[in-house]
């Protein structure tokens, strides 16, 4: 086998996508500590995500409501991250505008909080599952199970932390939300839990390449580097700030391969031409609309209900309808069952049978 087929891209990018960027980084910000205080990091983290972290959203939009057409309303799989989600969580902002409500807005910011952590480590477990299929290196069942609950014992830690021993109020994008305090054993609990979990993972893993299984060096970095994203959240929580850009470049890694190999067969002599202009382009353009100037001009021209105080009642909404409603597409879109992308997603270069790698 082709060195180029045992990765989506090729050996250098896949590893440097799945988690090698954000290693290096992270390094970055550790040499520079000094100079990356809270404001600045926080503002690197904006600049990043208008430029990698919006994109990512929208080309899910994209290539699911193209790819699904109109499965969106013939099957039950597609209709309710299709239509049913998306109107629920318009429903749920529409009530806390009318309402002037904005207990009911924080509803969906705990959402977002909530799923974004289950979103991330799937996504890692993704990568893990796709790039060992490649190299046709495969889970049981029940390995697969095992992998699931000390991954999402990661997922459940990181949202933990975010609840102290006090009850506080925090800010987003000038609403003030509250967050009550939970018993800190319960939180300690879930920590140990998911370092319980690393450990049961480094052995397991461990013990298959003392079996001469040869996991995908790429699909492990995937996986693993949630812990490295993730864990110091339970000390800082404003690492966080950073984890959105490093999961898109995650994501880049998947979407950029199955957009390129559409357009690979669709017009063999223009791909890159077309993957810019059909896919990336418009995902940009779309992700500026729908996460600034939109809701900055709604926000400028209309203004919050009056209970919202200062708070961007439009920007908010936006981030939080795009951010939720992307965690439910993704997770119909990526799945083998779905079909949507099990012809697209496959080694970049010479490329097979549709369901080879898949």
């Amino acid at each position: 086998m082709q060195q180029n087929q045992l990765a989506l891209w090729d050996a250098k990018t896949d590893p440097l996508l799945a988690g090698g960027l954000s290693l290096i980084c992270l390094s970055t910000i550790v040499v520079f500590q000094g100079w990356f205080k809270q404001n600045e990091l926080w503002y690197f983290a904006w600049i990043m995500a208008f430029f990698i972290n919006g994109p990512h959203f929208l080309i899910s939009y994209l290539l699911f409501y193209r790819l699904a057409g109109r499965r969106i309303y013939q099957e039950k799989n597609f209709i309710l991250p299709g239509i049913l989600i998306p109107l629920a969580i318009l429903s749920v902002w529409v009530c806390a505008g009318i309402g002037n409500s904005p207990l009911v807005m924080s509803l969906l910011l705990y959402s977002m909080f909530f799923l974004v952590g289950w979103h991330y480590v799937k996504q890692g477990f993704g990568i893990l599952m796709v790039h060992s299929s490649i190299r046709k290196v495969y889970f049981s069942p029940k390995e697969q199970i095992f992998i699931r609950m000390c991954i999402y014992c990661l997922w459940i830690a990181s949202f933990l932390s975010m609840f102290g021993e006090n009850s506080r109020s925090e800010q987003y994008w000038g609403m003030t939300y509250y967050i009550p305090a939970l018993p800190q054993l319960l939180v300690k609990i879930s920590q140990y839990a998911a370092i319980f979990g690393l450990l049961l993972l480094v052995i397991f893993f461990t013990w298959r390449k003392k079996n001469n299984i040869a996991d995908s060096p790429s699909g492990l970095i995937g996986f693993f580097i949630n812990y490295v994203w993730l864990l110091p959240t339970f000390k800082n929580p404003h690492f966080a700030l950073l984890v959105p850009m490093f999961h898109s470049l995650q994501y880049l890694l998947f979407a950029g391969n199955v957009v390129s190999n559409i357009e690979q067969q669709n017009n063999e002599n223009n791909s890159s031409h077309g993957s810019l202009f059909k896919w990336w382009a418009p995902a940009f353009i779309l992700a500026a609309l729908g996460f600034h100037f939109i809701p900055l001009y709604l926000d400028k021209w209309i203004g919050a209900p009056s209970d919202f105080g200062n708070a961007q009642f439009y920007l908010i909404g936006f981030i939080l309808f795009i951010n939720i409603h992307h965690y439910f597409i993704d997770s119909v879109l990526w799945k083998r069952d779905s079909g949507l992308i099990r012809n697209y997603l496959k080694p970049q270069k010479n490329l097979k049978s549709p369901d080879e790698y898949c």
